[in-house]
């Protein structure tokens, strides 16, 4: 299923608040895509090499309401390693 998304979340376009929070910047490729594509970035980008990690932004990603169909964190993660590769 196709959802709204960034498309390009990666750490330049992350940004840490004052506040202890997290500011996404850089939204001019926003449009559809497969949300396990997104979520297969991140956990790449920010978690690849540390499984707790994976797994912990899997379940905040859920928790915060991304959809429960994005398959398996390996899933996704290859997901993106095979888009990066083109």
């Amino acid at each position: 299923m196709l959802r709204t998304c960034h498309r390009e979340l990666w750490a330049d376009n992350v940004l840490p608040t004052a506040d202890g929070g997290v500011r996404v910047i850089d939204w001019e490729n926003i449009g559809l895509a497969d949300p396990s594509h997104e979520l297969g970035c991140v956990l790449f980008e920010f978690a690849r090499s540390d499984s707790g990690q994976v797994r912990a932004l899997t379940d905040a990603y859920r928790e915060a309401g991304g959809p429960a169909d994005s398959g398996p964190p390996r899933t996704t993660m290859v997901t993106c390693s095979a888009y990066l590769a083109r």
